[in-house]
């Protein structure tokens, strides 16, 4: 992963002009992401007698009460998947699948709404993290 971001920031480094929005940067980073994990990965979802497969990563997806720009899901709970990209704990209750890595992705012309930006994201990245430790560990 880290590999894969300074790769990132070293092409927007050297080429500035090849984004123009933060979907320019999620589409970056998601294909960089891709080339280095481009496997399919069953799921408890089943169509037609055959278990779905999906990618662990994925662009706006939503996460722990917002969306978030790039998740990738976890290895060992993407099996989980049974709908709409949810995991069911027991019958009341669902959670969203673990995912390894969440990333908030900000381009602004602002500095002040950048900041202000930045705090939301990191908030709720560790609230999302905070909840997943303290329930699921």
């Amino acid at each position: 992963m880290n590999k894969v971001i300074l790769s990132l920031c070293k092409k927007l480094k050297e080429n500035p002009f090849i984004i123009y929005s933060e979907a320019d940067l999620q589409v970056l980073l998601t294909s960089e992401l891709l080339k280095q994990d481009s496997e399919l990965y069953e799921t408890n979802r089943i169509y037609k007698g055959k278990k779905l497969k999906t990618s662990r990563i994925h662009r706006e997806m939503p996460y722990f009460g917002g969306s978030t720009d790039v998740v990738v899901f976890s290895k060992d709970d993407i099996k989980n998947i049974n709908f709409y990209l949810h995991v069911k704990i027991n019958q009341s209750e669902k959670r969203g699948v673990f995912c390894s890595n969440l990333i908030e992705l900000k381009y602004s012309h602002g500095e002040l709404k950048k900041k202000e930006l930045l705090l939301k994201d990191f908030n709720k990245l560790r609230e999302a993290s905070n909840f997943y430790k303290s329930k699921y560990n």
